[in-house]
């Protein structure tokens, strides 16, 4: 991780939580790993409003 000084903190903690659950995955086979990750995004709710983008400049260029 000591490559990636400069990174925001906030951008960090979610490519961590994206190399721990891709980590999860690695050791599976393909056919074990599909009906988890569908179970586990079927499950995620998130919606993206106009105020969350301009709370969070998601659109900022």
């Amino acid at each position: 991780m000591a490559g990636y000084r400069g990174i925001a903190t906030k951008y960090m903690n979610r490519y961590m939580s994206l190399f721990v659950f891709v980590r999860r995955f690695q050791e599976m086979d393909d056919n074990e790993k599909l009906p988890i990750i569908l179970r586990r995004l079927k499950d995620l709710k998130f919606t993206i409003t106009r105020k969350s983008l301009k709370t969070y400049n998601l659109l900022y260029i």
